[in-house]
């Protein structure tokens, strides 16, 4: 069957997250169009374009098939982020998040996408033109804790997301690039920042790096909101965990909700008020300055 055909039966946001699972059971039996290909999507409260160069990469295969991808986080973003605003999305990947943005703040606002590697920042600016996005600013750095320079690898063909600064390059053969690092506590201050409304972080296990190059940022609450991905898989390669994470972010003065997922595409978020029972985590959390 055709890959265009299913994708007309999979554009609900109601669908389960089986679906995916179906479509990779079944990925022979699928005709793929020629590559690239561009699809629209309208998840995000007006239509986007996003141009697909990989079917079987996670992001792009859920943009694809199923119009959208981490739909509850979505929804936060929307539910927080308003026209005018600052967002900043660190490890902006092919756009997802910074697109909405986009969308949310419009003119007066401003985005801006972290993005270290060549390769994904090409394919993220393309998605930013045939949008004719005016309002992002895409900065091809890896946020950390030091100025300099840092190996970027870890991409997998089946998930262009993986890619980061923790990795050792020699367990991969796929893309490795020398990237450029820097503090966000600088990055604030040369640009003469004020106040961020919203700032999300998924860089694939680097996430308390990013922290503890922003800590002066954290510590005067100059972000609102944060939305981090924390994984107790990955951040033990930098010496770190949720744990410590968590605690970072509730001394410098946050409040920190786990996102519960429920069914239809719904969450809620739940205070997470005793560090020390959230062991082996893995998920996204909000972060609301207090």
């Amino acid at each position: 069957m055709k890959a265009s055909t299913i994708r007309k039966f999979t554009q609900f946001p109601l669908l389960p997250n089986r679906v995916v699972k179906w479509l990779n059971r079944y990925d022979t039996a699928i005709t793929y169009p020629q590559l690239p290909v561009v699809v629209q999507i309208s998840s995000y409260g007006r239509s986007n374009q996003f141009e697909i160069r990989n079917l079987h990469a996670d992001i792009q295969r859920n943009i694809y098939f199923r119009g959208y991808y981490e739909i509850r986080e979505i929804n936060i973003v929307k539910q927080f982020l308003r026209a005018g605003d600052i967002f900043v999305d660190v490890g902006a990947n092919i756009g997802l998040y910074t697109i909405l943005a986009s969308n949310i703040v419009g003119q007066g606002g401003r985005v801006i996408a972290f993005e270290p590697s060549n390769q994904i920042s090409k394919h993220l600016r393309r998605n930013l033109e045939i949008n004719f996005i005016k309002n992002v600013k895409v900065e091809q750095i890896a946020l950390s804790r030091e100025n300099g320079l840092a190996t970027w690898s870890g991409v997998m063909d089946t998930n262009e997301g993986a890619g980061s600064i923790i990795r050792n390059p020699e367990n991969y053969t796929s893309i490795i690039e020398e990237v450029k690092t820097l503090k966000f506590d600088d990055y604030f201050v040369s640009h003469a920042f004020k106040k961020i409304r919203f700032m999300k972080i998924d860089v694939e296990g680097a996430e308390m790096l990013v922290l503890q190059g922003m800590s002066q940022v954290l510590e005067k609450k100059a972000v609102e909101y944060l939305m981090i991905e924390v994984s107790d898989y990955l951040l033990p390669t930098v010496g770190s965990s949720s744990q410590e994470l968590f605690q970072m972010l509730q001394k410098s003065g946050y409040d920190l909700y786990l996102i519960k997922y429920l069914p239809f595409n719904r969450y809620t978020l739940k205070l997470i008020q005793h560090t020390t029972t959230q062991k082996h985590y893995f998920g996204n959390i909000f972060a609301v300055a207090n």
